[in-house]
């Protein structure tokens, strides 16, 4: 097996294990978040969505850009584990602690009520677990144990699922829910000590020293700014909802940007799978070009449809999931499935910028985030959760050319014959299998749809040789490794 078919085989494993373990992950969230639009008013999930959303934003902050930094040092250089493990346990562990004093402070900034400022505190707990548990989660990505990290991933939420269930089921209420969030957190660190134990990856303290804390932050600040304002470019809008129109129009765009989540998570693992590889072929300029392209080519093959499908069908998916009640949610998911194939792309300059030029993801990102607050304030007062789904599209695809400007350097004379023929294709495909929808557009489509379009990629040509061959080479479980 040749090296470049060697990592297309485990790029696309490790995404597909990412995939399979977010994806069994995220249904039973979708399973939590089905009981709870039933269980509750919009205007009551509206304020669980707002304190999972700062909570969310808080995390983001706490990760310091230490997790691109530990899985781009360590998938480089294997023997840098234990340095970056005690360190990252460490750092975060300390910086969490303000964190939560400062979650604290929000809800009496902002004036909230009383029940979203003690939720603020409860769920805000488990940032100080999963900061203690991110070093080795960073490890198990760095050295692509996917899998291990996924059935934990997976083990935590029917934990949360479950408490969820039973405790809002007994009267716990939202202050109920959030403890659960916590429980899982306690699961989820506990099983990933078991794993680094039995892995030798200690963290000794002993070897703490104060210098290598500071220079692990002078590399991972860079990266921490980048991550940071991204979660503040992605959660902004519902922050600004809530002043502005309240909890029930929180409520109905959460239900909508949950399910485009549900979608953009599939690039989002596929990115993570391929960071370590960019890592590794940092020095080698053709393959590192060549992997961008190939990469860029296979999210746009599963963006295009899933934006016409997502488009036609959105009605019928707000009301299986969430009922009738939500479907005024339906237009905002409209538009915000515009969103999806800028999104996908982004994955890639997201990983080709960490490795090669951090600083200008930040530039990006802040730039990205300042108009998406004035495109929010701009657009939310006449449009209400419309205006915050249009900003979300604007900001996107504004970040799709700025970022592929920026990347173009590292990419430079890789192949990319039969690209823009590929696209075309599918292009064709997705406008076929939008065509049939359309007779009739009901959920059904969701398996028949998919069908539809791989077999008119396949009639028209749309996967070259190069594609087959590393799907087939990644398909094959039992091959040989490189």
């Amino acid at each position: 097996m040749s090296p470049i078919e060697g990592r297309a085989r485990r790029v696309i494993h490790n995404t597909f294990l990412l995939f399979g373990s977010e994806k069994a992950a995220q249904l039973f969230s979708l399973l939590v978040f089905m009981y709870l639009t039933r269980r509750w008013d919009v205007a009551t999930y509206g304020q669980y969505a707002l304190i999972k959303n700062w909570v969310a934003i808080f995390a983001t902050f706490s990760d310091l850009g230490l997790n691109a930094l530990t899985i781009r040092e360590v998938a480089h250089r294997r023997s840098l584990a234990g340095f970056y493990l005690r360190n990252v346990m460490g750092i975060r562990s300390l910086f969490s602690m303000t964190l939560l004093g400062l979650l604290g402070l929000v809800g009496m900034i902002f004036h909230y009520e009383s029940l979203i400022k003690v939720g603020l505190v409860i769920m805000g707990a488990r940032i100080v677990l999963d900061c203690i548990s991110g070093g080795y989660v960073y490890l198990l990505q760095a050295h692509e144990r996917m899998g291990v990290h996924g059935l934990i991933v997976v083990l935590s939420s029917v934990i949360r699922l479950l408490g969820i269930v039973l405790v809002v089921w007994l009267g716990g209420g939202i202050w109920g829910a959030c403890a659960i969030w916590v429980l899982a957190s306690i699961f989820s660190l506990s099983a990933l000590s078991f794993v680094g134990i039995r892995s030798k990856w200690v963290p000794d303290f002993s070897k703490w020293k104060w210098d290598e804390v500071g220079k692990v932050l002078r590399l991972a600040l860079p990266l921490a700014t980048f991550w940071s304002l991204q979660m503040l470019y992605f959660r902004v809008d519902t922050v600004i909802l809530k002043s502005l129109k309240g909890n029930e129009a929180v409520g109905l765009y959460d239900a909508a940007y949950t399910f485009l989540n549900s979608i953009l998570s599939l690039s989002q693992l596929f990115g993570l799978s391929t960071l370590p590889v960019f890592s590794s072929a940092q020095d080698k300029k053709s393959d590192f070009g060549r992997l961008a392209i190939r990469s860029i080519k296979l999210l746009l093959f599963l963006g295009i449809p899933i934006t016409v499908g997502g488009v036609l069908l959105a009605s019928p998916l707000i009301v299986l999931f969430s009922g009738q009640k939500y479907l005024p949610a339906s237009p905002f998911f409209v538009v915000l499935i515009l969103s999806t194939v800028p999104f996908f792309i982004s994955n890639i300059y997201i990983n080709v910028l960490t490795v090669k030029n951090p600083k200008m993801l930040n530039l990006l990102y802040f730039t990205l985030f300042v108009l998406n607050i004035a495109f929010n304030f701009l657009l939310i007062p006449t449009w209400g959760a419309t205006g915050a789904a249009w900003a979300t599209v604007f900001c996107e695809w504004i970040g799709l050319g700025w970022g592929l400007w920026m990347m173009r350097e590292y990419i430079l004379g890789a192949p990319k014959q039969g690209f823009v023929q590929s696209v075309f294709v599918s292009l064709a495909a997705a406008g076929i299998m939008g065509l049939a929808i359309n007779l009739d557009p009901r959920l059904y489509w969701l398996v028949l749809g998919p069908v539809i379009y791989g077999v008119g990629m396949y009639l028209f040509k749309g996967l070259d040789r190069q594609d087959m061959a590393s799907l087939g080479s990644a398909l094959k479980i039992y091959g040989k490794r490189d």
